[in-house]
């Protein structure tokens, strides 16, 4: 999860600039329950493997400058190690998640108090949504994304808590495009993808609207 500073720290997306990043440490990773088709208990789970790249990756961070700051895996939640899933952060406001799975509920509470033991500002949403898997922070902006993981209630809570001047809805129809991210940069051909690139030249603009009106960009007040 990569939260961010001031305003004028993510004024220009092009600007090489330090980052702040929240990661968990794949402790007690495993694959024991199944919520999406990717997820397969039979197989069994390489551990040792997990933590080395887990690893590399935050000394990988830290070695071009960033700061990584580290919340502590709990017992019985396997998948507290994707952090991205915990919060939305913009601007030290911190938007909770709520899971839809009984599995991972436990997560979004664990992650909210870390934050707001640190003085961040938090809000306990009441809709469902999963955190920075389906709100995508790019420079003053956010993409948002609703279908089988995030009720489209959850983008009326962020509208109101980070103050954008618009709710943005985009639906995700294809089960396997699992998230906003897999949205944007998958290359497999859905038409909606397609269409989307075709408007990246207006993301400069204060909305944005891709041809087929499939996603909508707004920019976040302040």
């Amino acid at each position: 999860m990569s939260y961010f500073g001031s305003k004028g720290y993510r004024s220009d997306p092009r600007t090489a600039r330090t980052r702040r990043y929240l990661m968990c440490r794949p402790t007690y990773f495993d694959v024991v329950y199944s919520i999406n088709p990717w997820m397969e208990p039979g197989k069994p789970v390489d551990q040792s493997l997990a933590l080395l790249q887990w690893e590399q990756l935050r000394e990988t961070f830290v070695e071009l400058g960033h700061t990584v700051d580290l919340i502590d895996p709990l017992p019985g939640l396997p998948d507290m190690v994707f952090a991205a899933n915990g919060a939305t952060v913009v601007d030290g406001r911190v938007l909770s998640a709520r899971f839809r799975h009984a599995e991972r509920a436990a997560e979004g509470p664990v992650y909210t108090e870390w934050f707001r033991r640190r003085n961040y500002q938090t809000y306990e949403t009441r809709h469902i949504n999963e955190g920075e898997g389906d709100y995508l922070v790019t420079g003053d902006r956010i993409l948002a994304g609703t279908g089988f993981r995030t009720d489209p209630g959850a983008h009326s809570e962020a509208a109101a808590f980070f103050d954008p001047s618009e709710t943005l809805a985009q639906r995700l129809a294809l089960l396997r495009r699992y998230s906003v991210r897999w949205v944007l940069y998958d290359r497999g051909g859905a038409p909606s993808t397609v269409a989307f690139d075709a408007s990246i030249s207006q993301w400069g603009t204060p909305y944005a609207t891709s041809p087929d009106g499939a996603f909508v960009l707004i920019k976040v007040g302040r």
